[in-house]
């Protein structure tokens, strides 16, 4: 309206009640779909809470671009002429056919040719664990026994399996998945039918095989340790030992054949 009064139109936008639904109606009789132009989405809310019609929000202000492309696609699917390379120009974009297929993946197995004949499985023995109480009564009443087999017996009953199952060459932590603190206790329970006492460092054992475990409680054996045999302090050695010297009552200790006194305690 080139000869309209903007000022008056300007003053009657300001103090006028807006006629939204009087529009609307107006509009619902030769509308196909709505498209609010503008930043927000409250003119779409209204519209669908008042009319059947489809109605699409540009969301100008918006970061995304779902407005204007979801506008587009609307307007394309009521019949509109939508200029779809102005859309696309300058922008990289994939070519693909409407008439695309999806093809997924198959399981080579499913594809084998079906047989006939029916697979029969044979039962399978259940295996037991191996009872134990007779080995371990042999071990504590006669003292004279195979020290792999009472290691094997343990072990057997620790993991649930046959002591057939259990050979000298396995490794404990390795092959039959004992944890250090486990392995500990089985070497101690072992030594202690020999009255040994316990392992300074149980950890050591961790994944030794059943063989390098008995032949170091055989070592332990021959050179006649027991529990009541004292316990060195830490950091000395075998080779030395605390003794009584002259009457003056002086702890010395004997290393490489020369005497040292260490500490006399009076006479």
């Amino acid at each position: 309206m080139p000869d309209a009064d903007l000022s008056s139109l300007l003053k009657d936008q300001i103090t006028q009640p807006v006629q939204f639904t009087q529009a609307l109606n107006i509009a619902l009789q030769e509308t196909e779909l709505f498209i609010e132009i503008g930043p927000g989405q409250v003119l779409t809310g209204l519209v669908r809470k008042m009319s059947d019609v489809p109605v699409v929000a540009l969301d100008a202000a918006s970061p995304s671009l779902q407005g204007l492309l979801s506008a587009i696609g609307a307007a394309y699917v009521v019949g509109a002429a939508v200029k779809r390379e102005v859309l696309f120009a300058d922008r990289f974009t994939r070519p693909f056919s409407l008439d695309w297929q999806a093809q997924f993946f198959v399981n080579p197995c499913e594809l084998a040719p079906q047989s006939n004949e029916t697979l029969t499985v044979s039962p399978v023995d259940e295996i037991h664990p191996v009872d134990t109480s007779e080995v371990l009564e042999e071990v504590s009443e006669t003292k004279e026994f195979d020290v792999r087999r009472g290691l094997r017996c343990t072990v057997a009953k620790r993991v649930d399996l046959p002591i057939s199952a259990i050979q000298n060459n396995h490794h404990l932590l390795s092959d039959l998945h004992l944890n250090s603190i486990t392995v500990g206790q089985v070497v101690t329970e072992i030594g202690r039918q020999f009255g040994l006492k316990a392992p300074a460092d149980p950890t050591a054992y961790a994944d030794a095989t059943i063989e390098q475990i008995a032949q170091a409680i055989e070592e332990r054996i021959a050179t006649g340790e027991t529990e009541s045999t004292p316990a060195l302090p830490a950091g000395i050695d075998a080779w030395v030992r605390p003794f009584f010297h002259g009457d003056d009552f002086s702890i010395v200790s004997c290393i490489s054949a020369k005497i040292f006194p260490i500490a006399p305690v009076g006479t």
